[in-house]
């Protein structure tokens, strides 16, 4: 399908058995047909070289277009699940105002700003306001396709969990991800087969790499 613009290359020259590495490369990829990708969808990238006019042998490379809401899981690009956490979602400020009022309530002398106080039982507190605040959405929990490590599985964003009240286990380690980054903590999600979690740091750190195979660390 028509998924990207394309692009054309020129070359003046070209010698018998010379190669040249054209990186990257911007296929000018349509935004608007990706957005409205509802389930993913099989397509190809197809190389055509012409020489005076005449056109040369062709070759095609399959690709997958996944829908917007969609992680491809461990098998490819798996930091892309990132993409996920959406702090500036609009019902991710209406959790963090009800966790706000709530953290105020129990201590009236912190808020939800993150770590300058430089103390961990305050971050913790900030953290213990935003669970409970989710769970007392009363979200459903629903179960993720067998297979979601390796080969992902749709996402729901914040604002779909909410209206609709269910969501899998990456769902809810996500949204609770977004609440954490925009109340200015940084979380982390942990994954092993068959299921997610969410941790955060309490205080101002981060691992060295955005991928952390090494279960110790």
């Amino acid at each position: 399908p028509a998924f990207a613009r394309g692009v054309t290359l020129r070359f003046d020259k070209l010698a018998a058995g010379e190669t040249r590495r054209i990186s990257p490369l911007d296929l000018h990829p349509d935004h608007d047909f990706l957005a409205d990708l509802q389930e993913s969808v099989n397509g190809s990238i197809r190389v055509v070289a012409t020489a005076a006019s005449q056109e040369l042998p062709s070759v095609s490379q399959p690709v997958q277009l996944l829908a917007y809401d969609q992680w491809a899981g461990t098998r490819a690009l798996r930091e892309l699940l990132a993409a996920f956490c959406m702090p500036n979602n609009p019902a991710v400020d209406g959790l963090i105002g009800k966790a706000s009022r709530l953290l105020r309530a129990g201590y009236p002398e912190l808020s939800m700003n993150g770590y300058p106080s430089k103390s961990r039982d305050a971050v913790w507190k900030q953290v213990s306001s935003i669970y409970s605040t989710m769970a007392a959405e009363n979200l459903q929990y629903v179960l993720p396709p067998a297979s979601f490590g390796s080969d992902g599985q749709k996402i729901r964003t914040p604002d779909r969990i909410l209206e609709a009240r269910v969501a899998t286990c990456l769902d809810l380690a996500m949204l609770f991800a977004s609440c954490l980054e925009q109340a200015g903590l940084r979380p982390v999600i942990l994954i092993k087969e068959g299921h997610a979690w969410v941790g955060v740091w309490l205080h101002l750190a981060s691992f060295a790499d955005v991928l952390v195979d090494d279960v110790q660390a």
